[in-house]
């Protein structure tokens, strides 16, 4: 009887003591008489001496030593365990587990020589069990998750005696067997672990020997995306009148996913008289000044600056694609042209689309609008490109016909029997290189009309008059020609038939696989010598049992149950009865193999990232699949878990919550199973802090358990950095000490345990307004990956009385610095160095401000300062944004102003790419 349909079990402890004394003995070499001798242990005992456990209960032994001065103590951390069956008992440390019926002693070891054993009986005694009751880990029986999500089941066993068993994970996944009603939404592991796969609903239920549990049910929420921000390609661009220029725009999801969205969005310009923008995104610049481009959706926006200038073109080159000024083109083909054009004041445009082209000789070339250059006839020609009156330098195209070089005569067959009729086909090799079917081009003869004609599709025809011989066949065009010799034999009789696969190779009996198609064909030997000709239209095919095979007229096989199966190919006629069976046997198509493959390859990485998994099942038919979507994905190690895209489910991850190690596997349905092994190199999450600001090097000042002042904010709709809101950051940081900006990342939620006092805009980040007077507002943040992390700050909202005058502008060097305002005046100006054609958001202005109480603050005022540049033949920045673009090799000084008050910050531009200070 298994112990899991036992109860109770009754354990008796009978302590049978031995004493072993140790002491000090008497050594030889004179001490002093009057040193006190420590102490001896004489004996040990264990208790309780007697123990009765329910199953699955623990029973915690102590153990207490009596020494040679009398005294008693407990030495329980001191002594060692064992036991001596431990499929009846098990122990941890001084902790044991009644697993199994019988007897089994424990050992309390003190040292040499000083044990105690006990002898413990289990006896199970009758009981059934009445229910198995199935939660979640929270006690609930429903629950509503999104996708994603991960939980853990429960399952108690009630017995007929009112006893109950809770199931460990390991007893789960050794003792229950769960159903559930849509694998789809959700999976459940053998310990009861539930992952949310897709939105919908389930019910799992747990199977318990023969009792099956209440249902539990899971209703999956559908994930909401939705669009966080817009990128626009190209940044501020400077363009001349009349130019064009494609603006794209790229959409970033609140799932993570990048969408190009420049059909989507909607375009507008500041100021279309300077440059206007189509549907699709197209810009033109039709006089000179600025104008904002901007793209919006959904209430999100993006905008790129556009400078128009009113420079004149003064030279036009043209070329080919290649760089070239004179190309040699075969006759039929095309070449490409590339027009660039230099302005007044030294910029230089792609015009490719804009120049009018024009060709010397129209006959020999035809120039497309896109510059694609055709030669229709062979010679020469010059073309040459204008726009606005600009004329463009010459290139000159040479247009070489194409000739042929040689032809071959490919056919199916060149024996013929009269009367019979086979296809030819004539490939020609030009001088391009290029082969083509020439077919309906050549001109076809046949050298013996007797014996063989052929028509103008190369269609070669047999007499029918008996004629023995050979036939050349010729094909012709212009003066190259090519011939095939066609034997024609008069029909005798079959003398065998062998039905062959259609690869030729000798079929044998063996195995069809259900749904599989083979192609066979049948060949003939003839009493004149012919050999192994193909006969397969000639013959009739037939297939039996019907419906465990098929085959058509064309030796066509398809299995369709299982079963044996007899394929037959029969020639009957005038010249000769003879025919061919081959014999297979038709099995299901199973899977015989799985494999698991990974990229990276070995399956080796870093915390941080994860590990792309898919499964390929190998089938009897030899045929390969992947099923990466079907299998069931397990890992041994509860700090990696398996990710299956709701989109596309044959996007598998394996994902990591902290270093490990393991295995994971994909188990088919039928059973077959394929691992691989992985590592996880690295540091592991610990805990999260909040900081008061944004530094780029997660070093602002931690807040976490604090209470900082913050003033009430009139309107908590416009932008929150200028109304003067609190920006609290939120850094996971791993046991390494580094840390991991997840302000941003899915799973982060920010709560105000007062919203009507102290309300935090989650619609715009982590910001924090005063709304109403209050002290020691909780403001909590709460992160899940893989378990919650949680931390607070306090805040006491006041009235701000105090104001605050700008004193100086700092910039600060970003591609070396990184991103914050800091508190310290030597991180400003620090010089920038970039190479050119480099461009970049690289500077960030900050502001320090006095305050009326004493205070001195720096603050980010990078949406409110207008930049400029020293030297735009060196370095252009944008106005308004501070983006910066590298254009000659040289030093600038690029300068924010907000009023009267400026800072600025030394650039250097090299020809080296990998420039940094």
């Amino acid at each position: 009887m298994s112990f899991l349909k036992r109860n109770f079990l009754y354990i008796m402890l009978i302590s049978i003591i031995t004493v072993v004394m140790t002491g000090c003995g008497g050594g030889g070499g004179g001490g002093d008489d009057h040193t006190p001798i420590p102490p001896t242990l004489k004996s040990i005992e264990i208790t309780p001496s007697q123990a009765m456990l329910k199953v699955g209960e623990t029973q915690a032994f102590t153990v207490k030593g009596t020494y040679s001065d009398g005294n008693v103590k407990d030495i329980t951390g001191n002594v060692s365990f064992s036991s001596s069956d431990e499929n009846i008992v098990k122990l941890d440390g001084n902790t044991a587990r009644a697993v199994g019926a019988g007897q089994a002693t424990i050992t309390a070891i003190a040292g040499p020589g000083i044990t105690d054993t006990t002898t413990v009986t289990v006896t199970v005694p009758n009981a059934t069990v009445t229910d198995v009751q199935l939660t979640f880990k929270n006690g609930q029986t429903a629950v509503e998750v999104p996708v994603d999500a991960y939980g853990e089941l429960k399952v108690k066993v009630v017995y007929s005696d009112g006893s109950t068993w809770e199931l460990t994970s390991s007893e789960i996944e050794n003792s229950i067997v769960f159903s559930v009603s849509d694998s789809k939404v959700v999976d459940v592991h053998k310990d009861g672990f539930v992952s949310a796969i897709a939105s919908g609903e389930a019910t799992i239920t747990a199977n318990f020997e023969e009792t099956a549990s209440n249902m539990v049910s899971v209703t999956v929420k559908p994930e909401t995306v939705t669009l966080e921000s817009i990128t626009l390609s190209p940044l501020d661009h400077t363009m001349p009148v009349g130019d064009q220029i494609q603006f794209t725009a790229t959409g970033h999801y609140s799932d993570n996913s990048v969408e190009d969205i420049t059909l989507s969005v909607n375009w507008n310009s500041s100021d279309p008289k300077v440059a206007s923008i189509d549907a699709k995104g197209l810009v033109t610049a039709n006089a000179e000044g600025t104008a904002n481009i901007t793209a919006t959706l959904d209430s999100i926006s993006e905008s790129r600056g556009v400078t128009v200038k009113a420079a004149n073109i003064t030279s036009i080159q043209l070329t080919f694609a290649n760089g070239q000024t004179s190309a040699t083109v075969p006759v039929g083909t095309t070449g490409t042209l590339e027009a660039i054009a230099t302005y007044s004041d030294g910029e230089n445009a792609d015009v490719t689309n804009r120049v009018s082209y024009f060709a010397y000789d129209d006959k020999v070339v035809d120039v497309q609008k896109n510059g694609s250059v055709r030669a229709v006839a062979a010679g020469s020609s010059e073309i040459k490109a204008k726009l606005d009156g600009v004329e463009s330098n010459a290139v000159s195209v040479k247009a070489v016909p194409v000739t042929l070089q040689g032809i071959e005569i490919q056919g199916e067959d060149d024996t013929l029997f009269t009367g019979e009729q086979t296809q030819l086909t004539a490939m020609g090799s030009f001088s391009d290189g290029i082969v083509r079917d020439i077919t309906q081009d050549v001109s076809w003869r046949s050298e013996n009309l007797d014996v063989a004609t052929v028509d103008d599709k190369g269609i070669v025809t047999a007499n029918n008059k008996g004629r023995e011989g050979d036939a050349v066949i010729k094909a012709a065009y212009e003066l190259v020609e090519s011939s095939l010799t066609i034997h024609v034999k008069n029909p005798t009789q079959v003398t065998s038939l062998k039905i062959v696969e259609d690869d030729g190779s000798i079929s044998t009996n063996g195995e069809f696989v259900v749904g599989e198609t083979l192609k066979f064909k049948a060949l003939a030997d003839f009493d004149n010598g012919v050999t192994g000709r193909d006969v397969t239209q000639y013959v009739t095919w037939t297939a039996s049992p019907v419906g465990t095979v098929s085959v058509d007229q064309n030796g066509l096989v398809t299995a369709l149950k299982a079963g044996d199966a007899f394929v037959t190919a029969a020639y009957k006629g005038t010249h000769g009865n003879v025919s061919d069976t081959i014999r297979g046997t038709v099995v299901e198509k199973t899977v015989t193999e799985v494999v698991v493959f990974s990229d990276p390859e070995p399956a080796k990485t870093e915390v941080g990232h994860s590990i792309r998994l898919e499964a390929w099942a190998t089938f009897n038919d030899g045929s390969n699949q992947n099923v990466s979507d079907t299998v069931k994905w397990t890992t041994d190690n509860s700090d990696t878990f398996v990710r299956v895209d709701k989109d596309n489910p044959k996007l598998v991850t394996l994902e990591v919550i902290a270093a490990a190690n393991g295995t994971v596997t994909a188990e088919h349905s039928s059973g077959v199973r394929g691992s691989k092994s992985f590592i996880f190199e690295g540091k592991t999450p610990d805990h999260i802090e909040i900081q008061e600001s944004y530094c780029g090097d997660g070093n602002c000042p931690v807040i976490t358990g604090k209470t900082v002042d913050i003033p009430i904010v009139d309107d908590v709709n416009y932008d929150p950095v200028s109304e003067g809101a609190y920006y609290p950051t939120a850094w996971l940081v791993y046991s390494d000490g580094s840390k991991e900006y997840i302000n941003t990342e899915r799973g982060i939620n920010w709560w105000s345990a007062d919203q009507v006092r102290a309300y935090v805009n989650t619609l715009k980040g982590s910001f924090v307004f005063g709304r109403g007077v209050g002290n020691g507002i909780e403001i909590k943040v709460t992160y899940s990956r893989d378990r919650d992390y949680t931390a607070s700050f306090y805040v006491n909202v006041k009235e701000d009385t105090t104001t605050k005058t700008l004193e100086e502008i700092g910039i600060v060097n970003t591609k070396d610095q990184g991103w914050g305002c800091t508190p310290n005046d030597a991180d400003y100006g620090k010089k920038l160095t970039v190479a050119v054609e480099e461009h970049g958001k690289w500077l960030q202005a900050c502001g320090k401000f006095n305050y009326s109480d004493g205070t001195v603050k720096w603050e980010d005022i990078n949406n409110n300062v207008a930049w400029f540049s020293s030297d735009r033949d060196v370095a252009r920045v944008s106005t308004y944004t501070g983006d910066l673009k590298a254009i000659s090799v040289g030093n600038a000084v690029i300068t924010a102003q907000l009023t009267e008050i400026k800072g600025s910050i030394d650039v250097v531009v090299t020809n080296d790419a990998n420039a940094t200070e």
